[in-house]
């Protein structure tokens, strides 16, 4: 009975002293994996993606990533996706939430009406006036925001242009776009 109690006890620190040296070889490896993707993230950038795609979410990408890139990270864009209010090429910025606005209107199941929207690259201000989230003024700085600066490539640069918040941003995504 004795040399039984031996050998468990033995066997039980060799498992106990395996098991330290496989912790200390795996903790080993994660501090090595995590200062690897520490180096990753350096030349990468975090974005979010809304609206007309599968999966909605924050994604890290490439630093030089473009729209394309986003989304293809976000499954694609679904058949409601107005390809007109985006820019497959255009470069994307750090922290940035993307959007991809509707044709149709997603609160109407049975829509068969396309969403009246505006051209912000080559409306004039009477037709900028057109969307109700754009004031006289705001529309005359957009066009002159356009003419000064080239333009826009995403909606949301829409907001560079002063008087331009995150309120009358949401209100006019889905009513503006980039290019026929």
């Amino acid at each position: 009975m004795f040399k039984i109690i031996i050998g468990v006890v033995v066997a039980t620190i060799v498992v106990l002293i395996s098991m330290g040296i496989v912790e200390n070889v795996l903790s080993a490896n994660i501090v090595t994996n995590s200062q690897n993707i520490t180096e990753v993230e350096g030349d990468t950038i975090q974005v979010t993606i809304s609206g007309e795609v599968i999966s909605s979410g924050t994604y890290t990408l490439d630093e030089d990533a473009s729209m394309d890139d986003l989304i293809t990270a976000a499954g694609g864009v679904t058949s409601n996706a107005d390809s007109r209010a985006y820019v497959s090429s255009a470069i994307l910025s750090n922290g940035i939430s993307y959007y991809i606005a509707p044709i149709y209107d997603n609160t109407d199941s049975c829509a068969t009406t396309a969403i009246e929207k505006v051209n912000v690259n080559t409306a004039d201000k009477e037709e900028l006036l057109t969307v109700d989230a754009f004031s006289e003024t705001v529309a005359g700085r957009i066009v002159e925001y356009r003419t000064t600066n080239g333009n826009f490539e995403t909606i949301e640069s829409i907001t560079n242009v002063s008087g331009i918040g995150p309120a009358t941003y949401e209100m006019c995504k889905k009513y503006i776009y980039l290019h026929e």
